[in-house]
């Protein structure tokens, strides 16, 4: 059975479709990129997003003391109140970290956590004492570290030495000396 535009007859078909030509054909063309078309661009993923801050941005360009060789080291240790182990160590990683990895004379940085003693050490290893000192009486250190001690539990002591290290292996192949 044939269905029609205008009251069942086959004049009102042919006129439907006459109709919808014109219009097709009188359409003005959009511009081009004006409007979406096609399959758009992937749309943005949170790992995008990360890698735009430079979250994935490893490069090699940080030196390495060579095996043997003594380097500078900064030891701190703290006792953290109960329940804000988490807490602390996200301080840590988003405050103090950056800081101290934008230094170029930074050679390595561990945090070591240890939630059964409520216990937080970091270690800090540079190429000399002088390095450390420059960043540590930055204003930026300071508030960093102002920011991290509000996790620390006061009663006890913060304590800070400075240390010798002195790297003994190398973890890849590449890294030989």
């Amino acid at each position: 059975r044939m269905v029609s535009g205008k009251g069942g007859d086959e004049e009102g078909l042919q006129q439907y479709w006459r109709d919808m030509e014109r219009r097709v054909i009188n359409r003005k063309p959009k511009p081009r990129g004006s409007g979406p078309s096609g399959r758009g661009p992937r749309r943005k993923a949170e790992i995008d997003y990360w890698a735009a801050a430079g979250m994935y941005e490893y490069t090699n360009e940080r030196r390495r003391a060579p095996i043997g060789e003594a380097t500078h080291g900064r030891l701190s240790t703290a006792r953290v109140r109960e329940g804000q182990m988490e807490a602390a160590k996200l301080t840590y990683e988003s405050l103090v970290a950056p800081l101290l990895r934008r230094e170029k004379d930074l050679l390595d940085l561990y945090l070591v956590v240890q939630p059964e003693r409520h216990q937080l050490t970091s270690l800090s290893v540079w190429a000399s004492p002088e390095a450390f000192t420059k960043i540590a009486n930055s204003h930026q250190y300071r508030d960093a570290m102002q920011a991290l001690a509000t996790h620390f539990d006061l009663g006890d002591d913060v304590r800070s030495d400075d240390v010798h290290t002195f790297r003994l292996t190398s973890t890849s192949l590449d890294d030989e000396d």
